[in-house]
């Protein structure tokens, strides 16, 4: 792997390791580092939060921040990410940095003007799946907006969605709130919780914008949807014998007693039709709802002639932690890589595997899309921490994309006692705050106790 490519691994995962290599050589790596303030990098942005202060950052290490920024602004401006949230997110995390912390009035104007853009598109277009894409757009730039300017502005967005929700009269407020409902909790988290019903109550009087805002802000938030009752093993076995059994069936079923699990169990394993049978045990295939009998039952499936029932099996022998499994999985292995292959070793794992673990580690393919599934891997490695060895520990603090999962990773080498200076000086700018924070509180009792 050459030195870009080394340094495009680090930034995908937000790893801090990015710093060292630019004091080396910036030059070599800037068309990297546009690429990633231009494109959102973050594994899961949903729970990871954007990279784009992680991306700010390396970008100021640089003498003219500004290509960086007029390339985001560009790209911000243009009409074909107004639909696409995660990207809108992005581009607007970072040129908000430059807007409200490097007081750049471009960036400030750029948001504003992106903010009155979506704003009119969402008060001109019909509802379609395509307009609420729009809408989830425009409500994290309002949220940004919000956030970052006085009450006055505020008051402006209350009065905008107001006028968006007298426009929508036929909507109930029960669906129109639910379209908002990240914005009121940024609300209620900046302002208070009372704050709509009551401390705003007062500049409604004067304007049916804000009277409305507050009507549907403040409306009882419901589901549509009632929930329905557990299924039980019968009413399962029924469904999947006419192969309607759903994903939903699948969850249900494992919220039973355990007695209706063995039912379904004793279904499965009594079954004929190949087909059939794999239906019946994949609601198995989870670490919530474990095989409850003989897992030599599993062993066989997993040598069927027919597919699904083959890797239904496997799926459903992830977590059944027994000998079998073990020599199963390391069988597998031996005839070439098989992610469920390779989680199962983990959760079997004893002291003699460590070689053989590490070398499959070594040369899985770690990519945003998960094309190997090593995010399963990661998380079966974290699942099993105590036990695993420190260099498949390391192995996800170096690679995985997945910053909440090198978290976890890195308190367990704190646990270890096996973190490097290196390592202690990659985390101190990681584009995780809790890795961060994390390593600093680790050198300030390090400190004390020294």
């Amino acid at each position: 792997m050459n030195k870009i490519d080394t340094f495009r691994k680090y930034m995908l995962g937000g790893h801090g390791h990015c710093f060292a290599m630019l004091d080396e050589h910036k030059e070599l790596y800037k068309e990297t580092v546009l690429y990633g303030c231009l494109n959102n990098i973050a594994f899961d942005l949903q729970c990871e939060g954007s990279r784009s202060s992680f991306m700010y950052n390396l970008a100021l290490q640089f003498d003219d921040y500004s290509y960086f920024l007029s390339a985001a602004i560009k790209k911000f401006m243009s009409p074909e990410v107004n639909d696409n949230w995660e990207t809108v997110q992005h581009l607007t995390d970072f040129i908000e940095l430059f807007a409200y912390n490097s007081d750049d009035e471009k960036a400030e104007q750029a948001i504003e003007t992106k903010y009155s853009e979506l704003y009119s598109l969402i008060m001109k277009l019909r509802w379609s799946s395509h307009t609420n894409k729009i809408i989830q757009s425009y409500e994290y730039i309002a949220i940004v907006v919000m956030q970052n300017n006085d009450f006055d502005r505020s008051v402006r967005i209350f009065s905008d969605m107001g006028a968006y929700f007298l426009r929508c009269r036929k909507t109930s407020d029960n669906d129109l709130s639910w379209r908002f409902e990240w914005f009121l909790y940024n609300v209620r988290k900046q302002y208070g919780e009372d704050f709509i019903a009551e401390k705003l109550a007062g500049l409604a009087e004067k304007s049916k914008e804000l009277y409305r805002f507050i009507r549907v802000m403040s409306a009882e938030r419901r589901f549509s949807k009632t929930d329905k009752p557990i299924i039980t093993a019968e009413k399962y076995i029924e469904k999947a014998f006419a192969g309607k059994a759903s994903l939903a069936d699948m969850i249900q079923i494992r919220c039973t007693d355990e007695q209706e699990k063995i039912k379904l169990a004793q279904a499965a394993e009594n079954e004929v039709d190949k087909n059939t049978k794999a239906l019946l045990l994949k609601p198995f295939a989870s670490r919530y709802n474990v095989f409850p009998l003989d897992s030599e039952l599993l062993i066989k499936y997993t040598g069927s002639k027919n597919k699904k029932l083959r890797e239904t099996a496997m799926e459903t022998l992830l977590y059944v932690k027994c000998p079998e499994s073990h020599d199963l999985a390391i069988n597998q292995l031996k005839n070439g890589y098989s992610a469920v292959a390779l989680e199962m070793l983990v959760n079997n794992y004893s002291d003699s595997d460590r070689e053989f673990l590490t070398g499959f580690l070594n040369n899985i393919t770690v990519d945003i899309e998960n094309s190997s599934s090593w995010h399963g891997v990661v998380s079966a490695i974290l699942d099993n921490a105590e036990i695993m060895p420190v260099e498949a520990i390391i192995f996800i603090f170096e690679r995985s994309l997945c910053s909440c999962c090198r978290l976890n990773a890195v308190e367990e080498l704190i646990k270890r006692n096996a973190l490097t200076e290196e390592m202690i000086s990659d985390c101190l700018v990681d584009c995780n705050e809790d890795i961060r924070k994390s390593v600093s509180g680790f050198l300030i009792t390090h400190n004390d106790i020294a």
